[in-house]
């Protein structure tokens, strides 16, 4: 079978490379084309081409979705594959209009994730920012029930897929979990925690750039307010360490999976909203594989429905303070979790274990 991945945003996407990692080794060939992306030390495409979306292009201005469908027939036309798996709204939208048979990888349920963010939209957003948000609103929405009852799609958890099955679509869950390549990163990470209770958080999520249902204002106060540990934040260059939060910046993928574990317990500090309901993120996974008991809001069910007792729910930052603060407490019952939540994550929390969905829905399609 000949795939192509069809997205609206760059290399390197880890729902992407997994997918194609995963029908790689089945024997299949991949393709990737979308917006112009880095180059990759090693990537499982037998090409990488570029499809180049721009705004314009995302809300269906005709010279613009002309040149984008005219640019896909063209990479059509020489790739010769036997189904599209678009990710994400717009490239669904485009693939739909191809006489091929194609799958829906719904990364986000845009329409619920466009009714979030509008709940606070960016304070310099102007007119024209406003006009393309309702715009994007309207034709996203209206473009998500059109693509889910055309064709197969794959969702990150059960809440979206019974959503989009009440539609009349054929839903697929795969969530967002590490397959077998970055498991063997995890699984260097250290035997037993550090002696000194350290906090990880994995993301650029801070208050000044967040979304609605990312919120964390006010989190990292709680290390300088409270003696609950040390925070060693992952992945955001702009932080400056202020003891104790810790920050590490910027670190490939590989690198970031090494060292997580070099802490006590994950977080996911985002305060609760409606939305996570519907949010998986890959980071819990993360932790787990890497021996880290995860700390998250109560209301993230996709998260800790998947982690069960191996997961720490809080409801506001005053309940966060306080189980961090137990946890601190409770070092010999991290170290025996540590072990346990290993052997958990490698049994039920691998991409492996639900992809076999993913070939589903391409025979669906």
């Amino acid at each position: 079978m000949r795939i192509l991945h069809v997205s609206d945003d760059p290399l390197p996407d880890g729902r992407v490379l997994r997918a194609a990692r995963y029908m790689r080794e089945l024997g299949h060939q991949v393709f990737f084309a979308g917006p112009l992306s880095p180059t990759l030390e090693t990537h499982p495409f037998e090409e990488v081409t570029t499809l180049p979306w721009t705004a314009r292009a995302r809300l269906r201005i005709p010279p613009y979705w002309g040149a984008m469908s005219r640019r896909l027939e063209g990479i059509l036309h020489r790739l010769r594959p036997d189904i599209l798996h678009a990710h994400n709204i717009c490239s669904a939208k485009l693939c739909m209009e191809t006489s091929y048979p194609f799958i829906y990888d719904d990364h986000e349920y845009i329409s619920r994730e466009l009714l979030a963010l509008g709940e606070k939209l960016p304070a310099n957003t102007g007119l024209k920012g406003h006009i393309a948000f309702r715009m994007s609103l309207f034709l996203w929405a209206r473009w998500e029930k059109e693509v889910v009852t055309n064709g197969p799609v794959v969702t990150v958890c059960n809440t979206t897929a019974q959503e989009h099955q009440s539609l009349g679509g054929r839903a697929y869950v795969i969530p967002n979990m590490p397959d077998k390549e970055d498991a063997v990163l995890l699984a260097g990470s250290p035997a037993n925690p550090p002696a000194e209770f350290s906090v990880a958080y994995s993301g650029v999520d801070r208050w000044d750039r967040q979304v609605p249902f990312r919120s964390m204002e006010g989190f990292m106060d709680l290390f300088h307010r409270h003696d609950i540990g040390k925070l060693v934040v992952y992945g955001d260059q702009d932080l400056k360490t202020r003891v104790p939060v810790y920050s590490v910046g910027f670190l490939s993928r590989s690198e970031l999976l090494r060292r997580i574990g070099e802490n006590s317990v994950g977080v996911i500090p985002w305060l609760p909203h409606w939305f996570h309901r519907y949010c998986n993120p890959n980071k819990a996974y993360d932790y787990a594989h890497a021996g880290l008991p995860v700390v998250s809001p109560h209301d993230l069910t996709p998260v800790t429905e998947s982690l069960g007792r191996f997961c720490f729910c809080f409801k506001d930052y005053d309940s966060l303070s306080k189980l961090l603060a137990g946890l601190r407490q409770s070092r010999d019952n991290i170290v025996k979790l540590r072990g346990e939540i290993r052997r958990f994550a490698a049994s039920n929390l691998t991409f492996e274990r639900y992809a076999p969905s993913l070939y589903r829905a391409y025979q669906d399609a």
